[in-house]
Order: C-alpha cells, then sequence, then structure tokens
C-alpha cells in the first residue's frame, strides 16, 4: 500500500515496476540520462518525418502536434513528481485510475491545442530539460525511494523515467506505423 491508498499489483505491469533496494550511484543517472537523451534523439528523428497536421490516432482526431503536446504533459508531470521528491512534499497524481486516463489526456491536449507546432517542439525539449536537471540534482535516498506516478501506481524514479520512456516510444511506433494510429 502506498502512501495515496493504492497498491502497485493492480496498476503497474512487471516489464515497467521493479524496486531497487539500493541506492543509485551517479553512474547509473548518467545512464538514465543518456537513455532520456537517446530516446529523444529518436523520437525526434521520426517526427521531423511527419507534418505536424497528420492524423495520428483518428479516433480522438489527435494530431502529430496533439501527440507532442501529450507527451510533454506527462513528463511535465514527471517533473512535478521528481520536486515532490525534492521538497520532500507529496506529490499528488493527476488521475489515480485508469477510468481517469483518457479523460485526463483528451482534457489536457484540448487546452494546448492553441499552440502552434513550434511551441509544441520548444515545450517538449524544455520539459525534458528539467526533467534531467532535477534528475540530475536528486540525491541516492531519493532515488531508492518508491512513490506515487502521475499515471497511477507506483515506484522508484528510475521505474518512472523507464515508463515515461516507453511511453514515448509507444506513440513514436504509432507515427511510424499507420496500420498502430487507431487507438491511443
Amino acid at each position: 500500500m502506498s502512501p495515496y491508498g493504492r497498491t502497485t499489483a493492480r496498476s503497474c505491469p512487471a516489464k515497467t515496476c521493479f524496486h531497487r533496494e539500493i541506492p543509485m550511484p551517479n553512474t547509473e543517472k548518467a545512464e538514465l540520462i543518456k537513455l532520456l537523451d537517446e530516446n529523444r534523439a529518436q523520437t525526434l528523428a521520426v517526427f521531423e518525418e511527419v507534418d505536424g497536421a497528420t492524423v495520428i490516432y483518428p479516433d480522438g482526431n489527435w494530431t502529430l502536434k496533439d501527440v507532442i503536446v501529450h507527451l510533454t504533459v506527462w513528463e511535465e508531470e514527471g517533473v512535478n513528481a521528481l520536486l515532490g521528491i525534492a521538497e520532500e512534499k507529496p506529490y499528488p497524481p493527476p488521475v489515480t485510475s485508469q477510468e481517469e486516463l483518457e479523460a485526463f489526456n483528451n482534457r489536457q491536449v484540448q487546452q494546448r491545442r492553441h499552440l502552434s507546432l513550434e511551441q509544441a517542439y520548444s515545450d517538449f525539449q524544455s520539459t525534458r530539460n528539467r526533467l534531467k536537471a532535477l534528475l540530475n540534482d536528486l540525491s541516492a535516498e531519493d532515488f531508492s525511494q518508491s512513490f506515487a506516478f502521475p499515471w497511477y501506481g507506483e515506484g522508484t524514479v528510475s521505474d518512472m523515467l523507464h515508463g515515461l520512456v516507453q511511453h514515448e516510444q509507444r506513440h513514436v511506433r504509432h507515427v511510424q506505423q499507420p496500420e498502430k494510429r487507431r487507438k491511443r
């Protein structure tokens, strides 16, 4: 049971949730930052080949720009979670169940539809930079503590970052492969 009243078993896929019992050395921070950088470079290489107005998810009428906004929103929530750890303040996740997830995603994308593609890309990169800066500033003790993820469930900093990378990779595959674009 987490401090937020949830267990991890039902809401956290085995591949993305594992718990570390030893503090994370600085080399692991560097490895995570490298992972974030390499993943983002791959993402941008794919996204730059697609027009920002291309509809990626017809069911929600999400364009590539909307996907970029969506990924940025979740990284912003990752930043908020890391700030909660760094400042030793409880982080209230924006969603606590699968049922809330789709409504949250649609609401956030809708609220940012006014952004230009250039602003969406700028926010995408500046949020990643902020995430990496916060990651770099966390103590080894911060890495080993379990906390509530923005998307419900819980785990360590490494778990959350791997979850963000996997989330981004899933959307990249959908952008690359139109046949996978049916559902988010």
